[in-house]
């Protein structure tokens, strides 16, 4: 009796705790857990002080485990069972007729590539020239079936509309197909909203976006029409939009569910056109007015012509950077017909989120995506490589005492969407330690409420009312076209940065200094200590809705052009035998502060798989591929400075004080499963600050 007894206590302790009682050498400060239910087991990861130098994996008993041979058992049960279809395709789809019609993303089986990054032509042309071939046997067995897809250009993934029947009977079960999701899904439009920060600061740098390219992706088309009696269609927009007045690339055709839908002239459409690339007065200006300005119009909503829309982007229009502020709601879970729910994974992207991740690492492009007005958990555009885009209210002042993270006052509903996830604070060797768990949204915040200001440089174009000056348009649409101007801008500072998003990101990250304080809205209590904001070599993962903070279009380009910063860019390489990343940067010290930013590409192994046990077997902590990627800054006497250390981010933060001596060495440590080859960008943003270390705003 008193066996068993003691046996229970033993077996209801954590795992890590039971793995750290028996390794009295190390301190466990993190752990992942992962369920394997065709095995019935499960499998907690380990992060450790000091860091191993292997992927440490213990059962429910705190043993260590052999996890590849237990993920691979997992992953071949499921196989027998469901094939290639999702878990959420084959929920949704479980109760319904055989000869119920949906439509899906299928991915071929390809292994996943890295491409060197040589000349924009070259890239593009072999990336395009391998998923095509990727792509030939799967149509060839689509073409068996009787069926015919979109295919994407720069992806081995088709989107087409089946039976029930021949996805989960017969399609599921070909070799040649990896994975089969669902495509289509609720689509709602975003509020529009405006505005941008510090322009002014980069003109003077002598930057306007000139020799860059910017694709809008919306279903509406952008009007030029100067005759139009509709005041927001006759907007001054950059002369250089292709197409004309009526800009798109896609006739009005019926869509993949017989559904007709004309593409009209957008109010939308042209105000997002109108903040990337708008003029005022020829003394005022915002955006990259002097790129190339593209309209991607879809012909629908589905996702199936929004892949043409991004694919047409990048190959004929040649864009290097891609907008996307028209706004996907998705509810997260999944109904069948006897009206059973099934939560969707969380952290899980969609698959137009999967499309652009694709495409940013495979083709190099820079996607801006705004994360929606509903004042919520973010449940679109959950994809990693792009640049999610969150709103903040700049009260129309100079300062940034009084900035906030942007909720509508008169709609209690509508805001910033945001995700703060789950934390707790460590302290190992004499540092606060922020470990978060799940991912962190928006990545970064520009002004989403219209005022006149002198620190904004437009005003929202007028509405269609005469009397309207353009000054109510709120939300993260126009937010989000912001960030794509000013990646135009820090392009023309340093081209090679129009093949590195990776470093794009992280360059914008890194100079968005601009704290927002009232992180939690106007009410009482809402401005956090500033130190508990800001941290003492603790990551920016402080339970905030902002992201690294606020855009600054002058901080960019100064870190590009490297008079405020430096960068560094380049690919991990895993070594064996555990696919580990160890990696140093010597960086110079300049100024009060120093803010540093990782941030690196996500490749999909077997293309976004169906359990949790195939996420990290192939795209650990929820597709970031390499696990457990932290930084640690040190100064010149080796004295540790501060650490980073989230999880399912792929960026990790430090901002310091900046210390005595020369430099700052940065150690990338990491492992990554599956031993893959991920590109990386590292930006350092030195900083001035006032008398209470807040930052300056000039």
């Amino acid at each position: 009796m008193l066996a068993s007894v003691v046996t229970s206590l033993f077996l209801a302790a954590a795992p890590e705790d039971l793995w750290e009682a028996n390794h009295p050498e190390w301190r466990v400060v993190g752990a992942s857990r992962t369920s394997l239910p065709y095995l019935g087991r499960e499998i907690s990861f380990l992060w450790t002080e000091p860091e191993a130098q292997r992927m440490i994996a213990v059962d429910e008993a705190g043993l260590e485990v052999n996890w590849r041979a237990a993920f691979s058992a997992e992953k071949n049960l499921r196989r027998e069972e469901k094939g290639a279809a999702s878990e959420e395709l084959w929920v949704y789809l479980r109760d319904k007729p055989d000869s119920t019609v949906v439509t899906v993303g299928i991915w071929a089986v390809a292994p996943t590539r890295t491409f060197e990054r040589r000349d924009e032509s070259s890239l593009r042309e072999d990336v395009a020239k391998q998923a095509s071939l990727d792509l030939a046997q799967l149509q060839l067995v689509l073409a068996a079936y009787g069926l015919e897809g979109q295919a994407a250009t720069y992806a081995p993934s088709v989107v087409v509309a089946a039976t029930k029947d021949t996805l989960l009977r017969g399609l599921a079960h070909e070799p040649a197909v990896d994975w089969i999701e669902l495509a289509e899904s609720e689509k709602v439009l975003f509020g529009v909203d405006a505005d941008s920060v510090k322009f002014d600061g980069a003109y003077a740098l002598g930057r306007r976006g000139t020799g860059q390219s910017i694709a809008t992706v919306e279903p509406g088309k952008i009007h030029l029409s100067s005759v139009s009696p509709a005041r927001w269609w006759n907007v001054p927009i950059s002369s250089n939009l292709p197409g004309g007045s009526n800009a798109t690339f896609h006739p009005a055709r019926s869509d993949v569910r017989g559904q007709f839908s004309r593409i009209s002239n957008d109010e939308h459409a042209t105000r997002v056109a109108a903040v990337a690339s708008y003029y005022f007065d020829g003394t005022r200006y915002s955006g990259a007015y002097e790129s190339r300005l593209f309209s991607a119009n879809p012909a629908s909503e589905s996702d199936f012509d929004f892949v043409g829309a991004y694919s047409w982007s990048l190959s004929t229009a040649a864009a290097r950077i891609v907008n996307h502020s028209y706004g996907f709601r998705r509810d997260p879970r999944v109904e069948s017909s006897s009206g059973q729910l099934f939560a969707v994974p969380p952290s899980r992207p969609y698959y137009l989120d999967q499309i652009v991740d694709s495409y940013s690492r495979n083709a190099a492009t820079t996607h801006v995506q705004a994360v929606g007005n509903d004042k919520a958990p973010v449940v679109g555009w959950l994809g990693y490589n792009s640049i999610k885009v969150g709103g903040f209210d700049h009260v129309s002042t100079t300062s940034w005492a009084d900035d906030r993270w942007w909720e509508d006052p008169f709609e209690p509903t509508r805001g910033s969407s945001y995700r703060n996830p789950p934390l707790s604070v460590t302290v190992v060797g004499g540092n606060l330690v922020t470990v978060v768990s799940d991912r962190e949204l928006p990545e970064i915040v520009a002004v989403s409420v219209n005022r006149v200001s002198p620190k904004t440089t437009f005003p929202l174009p007028a509405g269609p009312d005469s009397n309207d000056l353009g000054e109510t348009g709120t939300g993260t649409s126009f937010a989000a076209p912001q960030v794509a101007a000013v990646a135009a801008l820090v392009m023309e500072e340093a081209p090679y940065l129009r093949i590195w998003p990776e470093a794009v990101k992280a360059i914008l990250m890194a100079s968005a200094t601009n704290p927002v304080f009232r992180t939690n809205g106007s009410g009482a209590g809402s401005i956090p200590d500033f130190g508990e904001i800001r941290g003492v070599g603790v990551q920016y993962m402080d339970d905030r809705k902002t992201g690294a903070g606020g855009l600054s279009a002058a901080a960019a380009v100064s870190v590009a052009r490297g008079s405020s910063g430096r960068v560094r860019y380049g690919m991990f390489s895993p070594a064996q035998p555990y696919g580990s990343v160890r990696e140093s940067f010597i960086l110079p010290t300049c100024r009060q502060r120093m803010r540093m930013v990782l941030a690196w590409s996500v490749s999909y192994g077997c293309n976004f798989c169906s359990t949790d046990a195939d996420d990290v077997e192939n795209e650990p902590t929820n597709r970031a591929s390499l696990l457990n990627a932290n930084i640690i800054a040190y100064d010149s006497s080796g004295r540790r400075l501060g650490i980073s250390r989230s999880i399912h981010n792929n960026y990790e933060i430090i901002d310091v004080p900046t210390p005595s001596g020369q430099f700052v060495r940065l150690d990338v440590y990491g492992a990554a499963a599956g031993m893959r080859p991920e590109y990386y960008g590292l930006a350092m943003h030195c900083y001035s600050v006032d008398g209470q270390g807040i930052p300056n705003s000039d």
